[in-house]
């Protein structure tokens, strides 16, 4: 070590940094730019090359999308999105929800971590999304979250939201003073759970896919989609997202569609008084009941939604703590 402190052509860097760039790449004839700063971005892990990657494609659009072209382009564009710009921050989380055997695995194993390579994480447990030495995270650009977290945990939640949505990540390393790195980590969650995503009510961070189950137990089909992504599918599919054209400012606008995954989740993480409520109000003349679960009111007849329908508070309360 005292000869290489010596050396006059050690490399020195004057501090550690995250700061991605579009269009670089591990492989071929580009490379990361030198700087005075230690830039802990190594560039795309796989090169683009022109071919065939229809069945990636036909994937996205029948098992992801559903069929939906227009959900399915703006999956492609989210991806692309992703790796022309990976500086591009508070991309919305797509949530896809299925029962098992739905591929999944497939793509996180054989698209997403051939093309991020050491920035990509795939979290499969909630010690791994919270634990304090997080060096695994530094220079994260895609994470998958497969059942890693539990909506009615809000430690869970509020590291989720840190890791996806604050400007700055401070990196834990054992025996190493703390240290901050920008943050530009984009993810997806992996679900077959309906409190499977920290979803709200007003939610504008999470797009909701329910993949169809056209292909589960189709072990012919998988085997073919796995060969096909290995044999040059997703260099070919990387190539096709570098071609789009799209927007990074109007994909941090989540679209409007409905999806039964985020509208449930929604429901299953409302708080107690606002889960009471909309019980309340969904069930209208058949919901209030006593302790011991006997109907309280309204008397039969009666239209709770034009009546005017007085009762005690504490009726109410009762019927509240009986809901929580």
């Amino acid at each position: 070590f005292k000869e290489w402190i010596k050396w006059p052509e050690r490399r020195t860097y004057k501090g550690v940094i995250f700061e991605p760039e579009g269009g670089m790449f591990r492989e071929g004839n580009r490379t990361m730019p030198d700087t005075d700063y230690y830039n802990l971005y190594q560039g795309v892990a796989l090169h683009p090359r022109r071919g065939d990657c229809s069945l990636i494609l036909r994937h996205f659009k029948e098992v992801w999308a559903g069929g939906d072209h227009e959900k399915y382009e703006w999956l492609l564009d989210w991806h692309a999105c992703i790796v022309k710009y990976p500086r591009e921050i508070g991309l919305p989380v797509p949530i896809l929800k299925s029962i098992g055997g739905s591929g999944k695995g497939i793509i996180a194993a054989r698209v997403y971590q051939p093309i991020f390579g050491q920035h990509y994480q795939f979290i499969d447990s909630p010690e791994k999304l919270t634990d304090k030495v997080n060096a695994h995270m530094a220079s994260s650009i895609m994470i998958v979250l497969n059942e890693s977290i539990f909506s009615g945990d809000r430690r869970q939640v509020n590291k989720y939201k840190s890791v996806f949505w604050d400007e700055f990540r401070t990196v834990e390393l054992k025996y190493i003073n703390p240290f901050l790195v920008r943050n530009y980590a984009h993810g997806v969650i992996f679900t077959n759970e309906d409190q499977g995503a920290p979803v709200e009510m007003a939610d504008r961070r999470h797009v909701g896919f329910d993949l169809s189950p056209k292909y589960v137990k189709n072990d012919d089909y998988f085997e073919r989609l796995n060969d096909h992504c290995i044999n040059g599918g997703t260099a070919a599919f990387l190539y096709e997202l570098l071609q789009r054209d799209v927007n990074p400012a109007r994909m941090r606008t989540p679209p409007a569609w409905g999806s039964e995954a985020k509208q449930t989740a929604q429901t299953m993480n409302l708080h107690s008084f606002d889960s009471w409520l909309r019980e309340w109000l969904h069930h209208g003349v058949n919901h209030f009941r006593d302790r011991d679960g006997n109907k309280i009111f309204p008397t039969e007849g009666s239209n709770w939604y034009e009546d005017v329908i007085a009762h005690d508070k504490d009726t109410i309360y009762d019927d509240y703590e009986r809901h929580t």
